[in-house]
This record gives C-alpha cells, sequence and structure tokens, in this order.
C-alpha cells in the first residue's frame, strides 16, 4: 500500500530528527569558536540554538503524532523513558543540548547578577524575562499543555537545575518553583487538576506558583507536619504556618504540605484565598529566591484543591524524594563552581614567591574538593535515573541527601578556608556560595524534579 502524501514514515521522522540534531551540533560548535566572543555573536547564536531546538523538536513531535494518529490532548503522550538494560548516565543529544544552554544563560545571567541579587533579596526581573524567553517550560511539559517534551526526565530537569545553580542557587530555586508546581501537577495531580492549571505555565507571561512544605521546626521531619487540614462537608481548613516559600509575592497559588486525618497530603491554595497571608523572613542564604512565610488561618478548600484526589503516603513519598533529589542537583552546582573558582584562584594567588597550589596541603584540599564534587553529582544522577526509571529510588536518593548535605558543607567550608581572608568578605562570592550550600543542605520542599 502507497503512503499517503499527508502521513509520515518512522524513517522520515528519524531522517529529520538527525538532520536537525547535525544542525544543532554545528551551531554549537560555531558558537565556540573565537571570532564569537571577539564580534559579541554569543548572545545571538545563543538564542538561535534555543530556539532551532525548541522549534525543531516540536515539529518533530507534532509529525510523530500525526503519524500515529496520536490524540495530544492527554498528558499520557509523555512516556516515561524505557528502562535501559545497562547502568548509564550518558546524556542524550537533547540533554547536552539543553544543560549547555542553561549553562550559558546561568554565566550571562545569574552570576553577573547572583550578588546584586542577594543583597536585595530580589530575584531581577531582567532574569526573569529572559528566563521565561527560553521557553524552559515547553521543553519539559507535554504538548496536550503547550509543550512539546516526547518523555517525562527527572534527569533532565536535574541537569537544568544543577546548571542554574552553578550561576545562582537562589534565582535559580526562583526561576524553577513554579515549573517545579508543574511537574508535580503533572506526575500527581487529577486530570481535572492538570487541564486547569498546566497550560498557564507556557507562554510569555506564565504562572507562578511555589511548593510549600516547610515549616519553623527545629529538625524538621516532612512527615510529621505541624501545618494540618480537618475534613469538612464541603472540602478542608487548613491550619498552619511554612516557612522558606519561594516567590510567594508573586504566586498565584501554592501546593502546601498538611497533616490530613489518614496522613500527610498536598493542597492547593489559592494566594487569594481567604485567610492567607505572607510574612516576611529573610534567610541566611538562597536569598534572591524571595522566600516568606506563609500563614494559613482557617483556610477553606475544596475537594478538588487535593492532589490526586486522595491522601496517599506513595504519592508524598515520591514528592519527598524528587525534592530531595532536586536540591542535590542544586548542592551539585554550587559544589562543582566553588570548586573550580578554588583552582583557578590557588594557581593565581601569590605567597612567598610562589602560587598557593604549589603548596601540598592546599593542592591536596583543592583534589579532595573535586572528588566531593564529583561524587555529589553521581550519586544525585544515580537517584534521579532510578527516579525516571521508578526503581529502588529510597536507598539511591537517600546516599544523595547524606552526601550533598555532609560533602557540599565540606567543598564550602574548605572554599572559604583556601580563600583566608577574601572566602569571609564580599569582595570574592565564595561565603554566598558557602551560605547556599548551606540552605540546599536542610530544606525540604520548594524543588521538585
Amino acid at each position: 500500500m502507497g503512503t499517503s502524501k499527508h502521513s509520515v514514515s518512522k524513517p522520515d521522522i528519524d531522517l529529520s530528527t538527525r538532520l536537525m540534531r547535525g544542525g544543532l551540533s554545528a551551531l554549537r560548535m560555531a558558537s565556540n569558536a573565537p571570532v564569537v566572543e571577539r564580534l559579541g555573536l554569543r548572545p545571538v547564536l545563543n538564542k538561535v540554538i534555543f530556539e532551532g531546538a525548541r522549534l525543531g523538536y516540536g515539529a518533530v513531535t507534532q509529525m510523530a503524532s500525526k503519524s500515529s494518529g496520536a490524540s495530544a490532548k492527554t498528558r499520557d503522550a509523555v512516556a516515561r523513558p524505557t528502562k535501559p538494560s545497562l547502568f548509564d548516565l550518558e546524556p542524550t543529544d537533547e540533554q547536552v543540548m539543553m544543560q549547555e544552554t542553561v549553562q550559558r544563560f546561568a554565566r550571562e545571567h545569574l552570576l553577573e547578577q547572583a550578588r546584586v541579587a542577594d543583597d536585595e533579596s530580589a530575584l531581577p526581573q531582567s532574569v526573569i524575562d529572559a528566563w521565561n524567553s527560553l521557553g524552559m517550560a515547553e521543553m519539559l511539559l507535554p504538548e496536550a499543555y503547550g509543550g512539546f517534551a516526547e518523555e517525562r526526565s527527572p534527569v533532565s530537569v536535574a541537569l537544568v537545575l544543577e546548571a542554574l545553580a552553578a550561576g545562582d542557587a537562589g534565582m535559580a530555586w526562583g526561576l524553577l518553583a513554579p515549573l517545579s508546581v508543574a511537574l508535580l501537577l503533572l506526575d500527581h495531580g487529577t486530570d481535572a487538576q492538570c487541564d486547569q492549571y498546566l497550560q498557564g505555565f507556557v507562554g510569555d507571561n506564565p504562572t507562578v506558583a511555589s511548593l510549600a512544605i516547610m515549616e519553623r521546626t527545629a529538625l524538621f521531619d516532612p512527615r510529621k507536619l505541624s501545618t494540618r487540614a480537618e475534613r469538612v462537608p464541603s472540602g478542608w481548613v487548613l491550619h498552619g504556618r511554612k516557612t522558606l516559600v519561594a516567590r510567594a509575592e508573586d504566586a498565584s497559588f501554592f501546593v502546601v504540605a498538611a497533616r490530613a486525618p489518614d496522613g500527610p497530603a498536598l493542597f492547593i491554595v489559592p494566594a487569594d484565598q481567604e485567610g492567607v497571608a505572607l510574612i516576611d523572613e529573610p534567610a541566611m542564604g538562597l536569598r534572591s529566591a524571595e522566600v516568606r512565610d506563609l500563614e494559613l488561618t482557617a483556610v477553606m478548600v475544596g475537594d478538588d484543591a487535593l492532589i490526586g484526589g486522595d491522601v496517599s503516603h506513595a504519592r508524598y513519598n515520591d514528592v519527598l524524594d524528587r525534592t530531595r533529589t532536586a536540591w542535590c542537583a542544586v548542592s551539585s552546582g554550587v559544589s562543582n563552581t566553588v570548586s573550580e573558582y578554588v583552582r583557578t584562584y590557588a594557581n593565581e594567588r601569590h605567597a612567598f614567591g610562589e602560587p598557593i597550589s604549589h603548596r601540598q596541603a592546599v593542592a591536596f584540599l583543592i583534589a579532595d574538593m573535586a572528588i566531593e564534587s564529583a561524587a555529589i553529582r553521581m550519586t544525585m544522577l544515580r537517584a534521579a535515573a532510578r527516579l525516571e526509571h521508578d526503581v529502588h529510588t529510597g536507598r539511591a536518593v537517600s546516599t544523595a541527601r547524606t552526601l550533598a548535605t555532609n560533602k557540599g558543607m565540606f567543598v564550602g567550608t574548605n572554599g572559604v578556608q583556601i580563600l583566608g581572608g577574601h572566602g569571609f568578605v564580599k569582595d570574592h562570592l565564595m561565603e554566598l556560595w558557602y551560605r547556599n550550600l548551606r540552605g540546599a543542605g536542610i530544606l525540604e520542599g520548594g524543588l521538585y524534579i
């Protein structure tokens, strides 16, 4: 039987994908040429690369949908990746492209404004606008909700978050807080919740939302929440206080963790709901995420506000695993930045007629920092990969979390130590990175992969 001129065969799709990837690879190589820097063409090429990927992958996805006759209006359009036969953390071409684009964005926008954003405890509007123009939500959400992702990939989200955090962890948190809520709804929301909210996260002026789990309690345990949800005939009444909620002033709604009669659960709470109040509470680190406390006083929400439609321990545990792995990605990004900065500093800083890196004690410490940074990254990617394939996640996440908390602070502390007095003052970003690493090791919620 002949092929209709309106149909697209599988070989045609594969050829289109290969041609597109080849073109993007050529552009990436061109963007690394010295002449690009001399002529000031870096921002233009970055935009061309990302827009080419965005439009190209979107076109290929549409071709595949038409070829298979699949319906676009289903979130099952984004499938889980096939489980590999071998353990492999080598990123795909799409992941490499995405990570390189975000790395450049972080260097050009986040790293340059990290000090000002931290001092003002504010996420610059110019950074928000530049981030929205990249269309990262479209890259990670399915076609049914305005995106063009073919697979739901926690590893891809972790790589994006790691690359952003290498520029500034606070701004990375602020930029990805809304997308974290979108991915949580995609994974665990009801069809009605997805239809109502997910379309708003794409476009030039996306919805701002935030995940609120952390509470003002010593040795906080997210499975033993003080915030409570009481069942009433018309829905639920929420009481409690959440802390360190990113971009709370701009959020149109929150996803709040609360203790229901049958266990911990997550609720959608509109920001303008009666009984919702924001309290300014400056933090030690991650200040550019514009964190606030969220106070809930007899806040009434309907049954449709309960994420997933019921109380599920498995759902809540999965959310915790994904939020913890997200913070491991933050720790990895900051640790790598600290390790690289210290190495450069030690080679350039002279004492007693030679670089301080020639001193064995300094050289060995820098090597240990690089080793621990690599370990954080590998365990983080392993945890993300296991979440992606839904296999034996608990131990992998716990290992990554422990390593990111302990060894992240090892890297940060020794970064300050090697810089000496320079590490204690604001002449360098080291003290900022140190404070941000402390936050990445203790926070619960806020980010989700």
